[in-house]
């Protein structure tokens, strides 16, 4: 058995305030059986920005790449998952959150993917009741600044 995303949705390409481009990539969970029969998860699809490399040639995704050139489009399936950690308390809007769902591809580490996210939010993964990323925490109310 093999895990996949299905590619649901893809915005046009957008730029940034810098002029990096990026587009917005809706996922859902796809599971394909040693027979070949796939399977679409009944999960709720998940949003994920793709990106460029930036002007240092660095940090971009490749699927950004292989969209962008018709290789790969809405329907097509690419290696990776979704995944739910618990977390610190966070703020979004109006709401306090303790989780974060996401979609990763098969050449990324999700604790490492979902603390880089969670940091611009001063928040980290919890596992086990241990905090993974408390450097993330750094200015939040959770840690205490002598």
């Amino acid at each position: 058995m093999n895990k996949f995303l299905k590619i649901v949705s893809i915005s046009e390409t957008q730029q940034d305030k810098n002029g990096r481009k990026y587009i917005k990539c809706t996922f859902q969970p796809l599971t394909v059986l040693a027979s070949g029969m796939k399977i679409t998860s009944n999960q709720h699809p998940l949003t994920r920005v793709l990106w460029e490399k930036n002007a240092d040639g660095k940090f971009g995704d490749q699927l950004f790449y292989d969209i962008t050139s018709g290789q790969v489009s809405v329907g097509d399936g690419v290696e990776g998952a979704t995944m739910t950690y618990n977390t610190t308390e966070y703020q979004v809007g109006d709401n306090k959150v303790t989780t974060y769902s996401f979609a990763y591809f098969a050449c990324e580490n999700p604790e490492t993917y979902a603390n880089r996210q969670l940091k611009a939010n001063k928040a980290s993964i919890v596992i086990g009741g241990e905090v993974i990323a408390p450097a993330n925490l750094v200015n939040s109310e959770l840690v205490h600044q002598d």
